[in-house]
C-alpha cells in the first residue's frame, strides 16, 4: 500500500426529526491512526463485514455504508451486496438485495454510499432481528481502489473475503486488522447522530453549502455535480488495461479504459510513455508498449497537460521467463501497501457514488 491514512467523512441523506442515526462498526480506527489499503483483490473477489446490532437497535433501517476505499483516486465499479444472518458466518447468510455502483477512491476520507439514493436501485427491508452484513465486490478491475484495514483485530469473526466461491475469515488468510467499513442505521430507539447526517452550516439536510436539497455543490435539483443526473463526472479516471502483462522485451498493443480521456493525453507504464497513443473516445485509449519496460510489476498512468491524472497501482506485469522476475503469483490476498505518516482529520466534500447498470460496456 502506498499510503497510510487517517480519514474524515460527510453525508448526504435526509434527516428525520424523531429517529436517531447510529454507526455499527467493528474497527477501532479514529482520525490520526494509521490504516493500510488492502492489495491483492482480483476481479470478482469481495470483502464482507458482519454487523452485530445491540438488542435495543431493533427495528432499524440501513441508511448508508461508510468505507475507507483507496490506494488510487480513480473510480472503479463495485457490486454491493446486503445480507441477513444468524451468527457471523457469511456462508450461511441470505441475500437482502444488491446493486452496482461506481466509487471514486479517496486517500483522504471515507466514501459514503447513500442507500436511500433512488439511483442505487435497491430497497432494503426493515431489520427486526438478527445480524446483517454488507459486501463489496470488485467488478471489472483488480487491485486498487480497495478497502483499508486498521492495525488491530477486535472482531476476527466479522471480517471476510470471498475467494474461490467461498467466504473466508480474513485472519485465516493471514491478514490482521478489521475492515474499515461502517453501517449507518436509523432507529427510533436512539436519539443521537453518530453518522454526521448534516455536517454543513446551511439549513438543508445535505452536506454542501448551497440551498437546494441535493448533495452536490451546483444549483440544480439533481444529485450529481453537473447539469445531468446519470453520468459519472468528467474527471480523468483509469479502470483497466488489457492485456495487463507481457514478456520482457516485447512490444504489444494495449487498450486502456476509463473516463475523461482527451486527445493529446499521455499514457505511461512504470513511468515510461507508451507509443502510438490513439484516444478513440472519452473512455477508450489504445497504444503500444515500449520494448524498454523492465521486468516487474508496474503502475499504469494516464495524464493530461492540465495536471489531471489517474493511476492503476500495480496494473501491468512484465515477466522475465528466464529469471522468473515479474511473474504473477495470483491474488496475493495477504499483500498490502506500506507507507508513511497518518494525515490529520480534514472535512472533505466527497463525490456522490454513482449507480451504474450492468449493461454499461467498459
Amino acid at each position: 500500500m502506498r499510503t497510510w491514512l487517517a480519514a474524515a467523512f460527510l453525508l448526504a441523506f435526509p434527516a428525520t426529526a424523531l429517529a436517531g442515526y447510529k454507526l455499527l462498526a467493528n474497527d477501532d480506527f479514529v482520525s490520526g491512526d494509521t490504516a493500510g489499503f488492502q492489495g491483492g483483490f482480483v476481479d470478482g473477489e469481495c470483502w464482507g463485514v458482519v454487523y452485530v446490532p445491540d438488542s435495543g437497535d431493533y427495528p432499524f433501517e440501513m441508511m448508508a455504508v461508510d468505507a475507507l476505499i483507496g490506494g488510487t483516486t480513480g473510480y472503479a465499479f463495485f457490486d454491493i451486496e446486503f445480507y441477513e444472518l444468524t451468527g457471523s458466518d457469511l456462508n450461511n447468510a441470505s441475500s437482502l438485495g444488491s446493486s452496482y455502483l461506481a466509487l471514486t477512491g479517496s486517500n483522504h476520507s471515507f466514501n459514503r454510499v447513500d442507500l436511500t439514493d433512488h439511483k442505487l436501485g435497491v430497497s432494503l427491508p426493515t431489520v427486526s432481528s438478527g445480524n446483517v452484513a454488507v459486501a463489496m465486490c470488485l467488478s471489472g478491475h483488480s487491485g486498487y481502489p480497495a478497502i483499508a484495514r486498521d492495525v488491530g483485530l477486535a472482531h476476527a469473526d466479522r471480517n471476510y473475503i470471498l475467494a474461490h466461491g467461498m467466504w473466508w475469515q480474513s485472519n485465516l488468510l493471514g491478514l490482521t486488522g478489521d475492515w474499515i467499513q461502517r453501517l449507518c442505521i436509523e432507529t427510533d430507539n436512539y436519539s443521537g447522530d453518530e453518522c454526521d447526517v448534516d455536517a454543513d452550516s446551511d439549513t438543508d439536510s445535505d452536506t454542501d453549502a448551497d440551498s437546494d436539497a441535493d448533495a452536490d455543490a451546483d444549483s440544480d435539483a439533481d444529485t450529481d455535480t453537473a447539469w445531468d443526473s446519470d453520468v459519472v463526472p468528467g474527471d480523468v479516471s483509469l479502470l483497466s488495461i488489457t492485456p495487463d502483462e507481457m514478456s520482457l522485451g516485447e512490444a504489444i498493443g494495449v487498450v486502456l479504459l476509463g473516463a475523461g480521456f482527451e486527445s493529446g493525453m499521455d499514457a505511461r507504464i512504470g513511468g515510461i510513455s507508451l507509443t502510438g497513443i490513439d484516444v478513440l473516445n472519452t473512455e477508450t485509449l489504445q497504444a503500444r508498449t515500449p520494448t524498454s519496460l523492465p521486468a516487474g510489476v508496474h503502475d499504469v498512468e494516464v495524464s493530461l497537460d492540465n495536471g489531471d491524472n489517474a493511476y492503476l497501482a500495480g496494473g501491468f506485469t512484465v515477466s522475465d521467463d528466464d529469471t522468473g522476475v515479474g511473474k504473477p503469483e495470483g491474488g496475493c490476498l495477504g499483500c498490502s501497501s506500506t507507507g508513511g505518516a497518518a494525515l490529520g482529520l480534514g472535512w472533505l466534500a466527497l463525490g456522490l457514488s454513482v449507480a451504474r447498470r450492468r449493461r454499461r460496456q467498459i
